[in-house]
C-alpha cells in the first residue's frame, strides 16, 4: 500500500522523517533534527504534525513516554505489536529486506541515514525465533527514526486513515460486486 509518512522519533533530541513509500520504495523527502527546549518549540512542533495529518500523511510517533502521540498514531519500537513480535524486530527486518534492495533512496541534499551493522546483533533462536542486541549508546537519533519510517511501511495500523479508506474502499467495491451479482442471477440485470 502506498504511504505518505511523517514520523517522528523523541529520544535525546526529537527527529522527524518526511518520507514516501510506493512501489516498495522508501523515498526519503527530508528529515530534520531539533532539540524541544520550550513549551513553545512544543507547541509549534505539534502544530507541524497536524499539517502533516491534515494533508493525508500518517504521523506516527515514536517515544517512551507519551507527550507527542496523543492523537497521532504510536509506534513505540520497544513494544510488541499485533503479531506478537517485537516491533524493532520488524522494523530492522524490514530495514535489512530495503536495503538489500537498495529501496531505500533519498532526496537531492537530504543525508542518507544507515543503521550500522556493528549497533546490532542478531540472534535466532533454537526455535528459529529473531531477535536482536542493540547497543543503544551507538545508535544515532537518525537511525532510530529510521527504523520507525521503515516499520510504518510494512505494518499498518487499524487506525490509520489511509489503512481505513483502502479497506473500506475493498468492502464497498465487494459489496457492489455481490449486488451485482444478487440482481444477475435474479434476472434483473
Amino acid at each position: 500500500m502506498d504511504k505518505k509518512l511523517h514520523i517522528v522519533s523523541a529520544g535525546k533530541s526529537e527527529v522527524s522523517i518526511t518520507a514516501g513509500y510506493r512501489k516498495n520504495i522508501l523515498f526519503v523527502q527530508s528529515v530534520t533534527e531539533k532539540k524541544i527546549q520550550s513549551q513553545a518549540d512544543f507547541a509549534k512542533f505539534r502544530n507541524n504534525m497536524q499539517v502533516f495529518k491534515k494533508r493525508g500523511f500518517l504521523v506516527s510517533v515514536n517515544e517512551t513516554m507519551p507527550r507527542y502521540a496523543p492523537g497521532f498514531n504510536n509506534c513505540n519500537l520497544s513494544e510488541i505489536d499485533a503479531n506478537g513480535q517485537p516491533r524493532l524486530v520488524a522494523a530492522l527486518t524490514a530495514y535489512q529486506y530495503l536495503q538489500s534492495r537498495s529501496a531505500i533512496q533519498f532526496a537531492e541534499g537530504v543525508r542518507s541515514i544507515s543503521v550500522p551493522h556493528n549497533v546490532y546483533d542478531k540472534e535466532v533462536s533454537d526455535k528459529g525465533v529473531v531477535s536482536y542486541r542493540i547497543d543503544w549508546d551507538s545508535i544515532s537519533e537518525n537511525a532510530i527514526a529510521m527504523l520507525a519510517t521503515v516499520y510504518n511501511c510494512f505494518n499498518h495500523s487499524s487506525t490509520e486513515e489511509t489503512y481505513l479508506t483502502t479497506v473500506f474502499g475493498l468492502l464497498n467495491k465487494n459489496r457492489r460486486h455481490t449486488n451485482s451479482m444478487a440482481k444477475f442471477t435474479r434476472g434483473n440485470l
